[in-house]
């Protein structure tokens, strides 16, 4: 088996990468500086006890391959550039060969089926980096991850043994299962607060906002029928096999995907295929989703480079370095953007939040919610937020201003209308 990595972000780097240093033939694909530093120097893989730079192959466009009959592709794009990835692969030949979708969210492998036959979902656990062009990091051991993988939509196939016998040489814990997608599903729970921890900063904890996404979630899990397993901090197998750490020499840990993309200058994130998974299953399930709905909307309006992108006659915006440069401080969202994420979360959220803000940093405290998601219908035009200067004061103080974006619960719903507020 040839393994084709499409994608060297993060995930997409460690693994190409993991992979070439086990012996496993691999070519990756890959863009811009990623593609110029790794076709000049080589990928560096960094990890606990590892730094080594491995000269990966690696080509630009699947029309650069040769394609044979035992290739497999790993996807490991974001969500957004699937589609266009899918038409690329099926333009250069790929036609029968198995496509494992190593990427966050759950509608990855439905778009893989329109284009290819034998697809696999992939669940994966694996904290790594990308910043820098030709660099790569994992921040756990023994393991550099762990990979649940299977056929789509269901079962197990050859390819996917195949595929674990080559993740486990690479040091990548790997468990084919018949149900992946309810492994994913579970993934998809974890992923929720991406944007909002980008928001907000690496060392925000989404508290009782986060537990409202969760909620929503959840509740549109019910009404769908999805099954769902809990892959996270309770998982017995991230303690035995992905157990983290702080740092690594020279290089430390940056928040999740969503935050990294940001740091990295990205027009797009990949909320639309998280939050907005949430959004599309209660549309069509009759359960109101408000708070993923209004996340959704702030991962794709005030995204800061996509918003220094549409303003093409001002200067992109560049992340500054944490003042006390501290682990898990820095955050990839200007003051300004979060002034805009605080509002637009007040207008739809299902919490009472209380915002501190100073010109440094931003911290949220948040009050238990007192009834289900689904019972909010958000803030009305009179009860405004206080305005972006009195949020992040830009005078000589330093010291903060704090306000509480306040929320009201609904009246009871009548029982023909069984609690759900639709959504416009």
């Amino acid at each position: 088996m040839r393994i084709i990595v499409h994608g060297m972000g993060a995930v997409g780097g460690v693994v190409a990468a993991a992979l070439f240093r086990s012996g496993s033939e691999v070519v990756s694909i890959a863009r811009g500086g990623m593609l110029d530093a790794v076709r000049e120097r080589g990928l560096r893989l960094r990890a606990p006890g590892l730094d080594e730079t491995l000269p990966v192959p690696v080509v630009a466009h699947p029309r650069e391959i040769a394609w044979r009959p035992d290739d497999a592709v790993i996807l490991c794009m974001k969500g957004q550039d699937t589609a266009a990835a899918l038409e690329a692969l099926r333009d250069a030949g790929l036609s029968r060969q198995p496509v494992f979708c190593a990427q966050n969210g759950v509608e990855n492998e439905r778009m893989a089926l329109r284009f290819f036959p034998n697809v696999h979902g992939v669940t994966v656990m694996m904290p790594a980096l990308y910043l820098e062009p030709g660099e790569v990091a994992v921040f756990t051991e023994p393991k550099h991850g762990i990979f649940d993988i299977g056929r789509y939509p269901r079962g197990t196939d050859a390819a996917d043994e195949a595929m674990r016998e080559r993740l486990e040489a690479a040091d990548i814990a790997c468990f084919p299962r018949d149900d992946v997608m309810a492994s994913k599903h579970g993934k998809l729970l974890l992923n929720l607060n991406n944007v909002l921890r980008a928001a907000l900063g690496e060392a925000a904890e989404p508290g009782a906002l986060g537990q409202a996404v969760r909620a929503e979630a959840l509740a549109v899990y019910a009404a769908a029928g999805i099954a769902w397993e809990d892959v996270g901090a309770s998982d017995p197998r991230r303690d035995a096999l992905i157990r983290p750490v702080d740092g690594l020499p020279g290089v430390r840990r940056r928040g999740g995907s969503t935050n990294q993309s940001l740091l990295r200058g990205a027009a797009r994130v990949e909320t639309d295929y998280l939050n907005g998974e949430i959004v599309l299953l209660g549309r069509l399930h009759d359960v109101a989703t408000p708070i993923n709905a209004a996340l959704a909307r702030i991962g794709a309006r005030d995204c800061p480079s996509a918003a220094t992108r549409r303003r093409t006659s001002r200067p992109q915006w560049r992340p500054r370095p944490c003042p006390d440069a501290r682990p898990q401080t820095g955050t990839a969202w200007p003051a300004s953007a979060r002034a805009k994420v605080a509002r637009r979360i007040a207008s739809s959220s299902a919490a009472s939040v209380s915002v501190k803000a100073s010109r440094r940093s931003l911290s949220m405290s948040r009050t238990p919610i007192t009834a289900p998601p689904a019972s909010f219908t958000g803030i009305t035009s009179s009860e405004r937020v206080e305005d972006e200067q009195a949020m992040w004061p830009g005078n000589a103080s330093t010291s903060g201003t704090s306000c509480v974006l306040p929320v009201r619960a609904a009246a009871p719903q009548t029982p023909r209308s069984k609690g759900i507020t639709r959504q416009p």
